[in-house]
């Protein structure tokens, strides 16, 4: 069966045309390098490509194709792209390729209130596909959400969203999503730590919060500060953090174990006449 032609997407095939024979016909400056012309010569073969695909094959090429754009900074172009695209139809993974294309879109024009309703909200279906979508997916989908809820300044939606997806994710990415919970976390109030670490009902969020809130709400006395490091780790010996401390953590550690134990009194010197030397 021959595909019906896409009306909209001629429409954006002709309204991105002069852009790439602009970019192909003229010397490359400082600004368009010879690589960024032949990605917009790529462009344009993949929008008229899609053109006589079925779906989901078409849609998936127009997303790349934004995609593209995207890494050369042509905003309004790869918005025209994805606003083509029908998600009506889409399966699963090419409907998470779209949010998440969407998504880069929208942060990369500082539109973060947008960024965070693709991410939070159904409103292109990605909440009732999830059950579809590969562990892997998911993982990633859930951290693209905790950059977002960074980005807003969120940083307590972020954490827990980092610690939610931690136990899921492969060693190095584990440890270094560790290091950003420990980066959000220690940016929340410390009488809000204090706060939720009395109420939390997950062992593993009440744990870091009584982490933070250590470093935080203890700051001006390191004895007392280690005393409580002490008592966590007696009390969380299976916890992330405990497996491997905050490196802010080590150093407070470090430098107690560089103290000095002994403090020495060194009076004047004085001659055998009694009169100081």
């Amino acid at each position: 069966m021959i595909p019906k032609p896409n009306l909209k997407l001629i429409t954006v095939v002709l309204a991105l045309l002069p852009v790439v024979l602009a970019g192909c016909q003229s010397t490359p400056t400082l600004e368009e390098s010879p690589a960024q012309t032949d990605s917009l010569s790529n462009v344009n073969q993949m929008i008229e490509q899609a053109q006589g695909l079925p779906s989901p094959q078409s849609e998936s090429l127009l997303i790349d194709a934004a995609e593209l754009l995207l890494e050369q900074q042509k905003l309004q172009q790869a918005a025209r792209v994805l606003d083509s695209i029908n998600p009506s139809n889409l399966d699963a993974q090419t409907r998470l390729k779209l949010v998440t294309t969407l998504t880069h879109l929208a942060i990369a024009q500082d539109d973060i209130a947008q960024a965070q309703e693709l991410l939070t909200t159904d409103r292109l279906g990605i909440l009732t596909v999830s059950s579809e979508l590969s562990p892997q997916e998911l993982n990633e989908l859930s951290l693209l959400r905790a950059q977002v809820w960074e980005l807003s300044e969120n940083f307590l939606a972020a954490a827990r969203e980092r610690i939610f997806v931690s136990p899921m994710l492969e060693q190095d990415a584990a440890a270094e999503n560790q290091k950003k919970i420990w980066l959000d976390l220690i940016q929340v109030p410390a009488e809000t730590l204090d706060q939720l670490s009395q109420s939390a009902a997950i062992p593993e969020i009440q744990g870091w919060l009584e982490l933070a809130w250590i470093y935080k709400g203890l700051q001006d006395n390191l004895d007392e500060q280690l005393q409580a490091l002490t008592r966590w780790q007696q009390r969380h010996p299976n916890h992330p953090a405990a497996v491997e401390l905050p490196e802010s953590l080590q150093l407070l550690t470090e430098l107690s174990d560089k103290r000095p134990t002994r403090i020495a009194l060194l009076l004047p010197s004085q001659g055998a006449d009694g009169v100081k030397g």
